[in-house]
């Protein structure tokens, strides 16, 4: 996680966008590195949505919860549904 949070602290100073990709929401994703976060897409998951949600700024939170539940129902139709949140 250091190495990486050295690349998102530099990257706009190399003139790079960045994606990453994290297959659970329960992981060890240190709080600083959502503060470099612009979005966030949100496929079905069976993980709970609590941990991410507290990491993300107040603002954010209660729309995360609700995307979070409309993903989770809507992908019973549609194993593919996904929603953004622009976190900025």
């Amino acid at each position: 996680p250091e190495e990486a949070l050295k690349l998102l602290k530099r990257r706009r100073q190399a003139n790079m966008d960045m994606y990453w990709n994290f297959h659970t929401l329960t992981t060890d994703m240190p709080r600083s590195f959502l503060g470099y976060a612009t979005d966030i897409v949100l496929f079905k998951t069976t993980d709970s949505h609590l941990d991410t949600m507290s990491k993300l700024p107040m603002d954010k939170q209660q729309e995360f919860e609700q995307m979070y539940f409309r993903v989770q129902e809507k992908s019973k139709e549609n194993k593919y549904y996904f929603e953004k949140i622009n976190l900025r």
